[in-house]
């Protein structure tokens, strides 16, 4: 799928954010319901709070925070296998 798409050169990192926000957007849809207006997507988004997605820390949206995550991984670079490998959890950004 991903080379379909044009995207086999990208990197882990991207894909890794595009499948949390699609993870998002269809939680977002879910809870928005059948009755979809934008109005109903934004009150659902604005809802989440801790929503874990799999990839990343949890994810909180509110009406002042369109942020999805403050937190980033820690990583170390692989060169024999040209990959990052966590080290430890997730530190918040301040």
């Amino acid at each position: 799928l991903r080379e379909a798409a044009g995207g086999a050169g990208r990197s882990r990192a991207s894909q890794a954010s595009a499948v949390v926000d699609a993870v998002v957007l269809v939680e977002g849809l879910k809870r928005a319901g059948r009755a979809l207006r934008r109005e109903k997507l934004d009150e659902s988004l604005e809802a989440l709070h801790s929503f874990e997605t799999g990839l990343s820390p949890p994810v909180t949206f509110g009406p002042d925070r369109r942020i999805r995550s403050l937190a980033a991984p820690v990583v170390r670079v692989d060169p024999a296998s040209k990959a990052f490998a966590p080290v430890g959890g997730w530190i918040p950004l301040e």
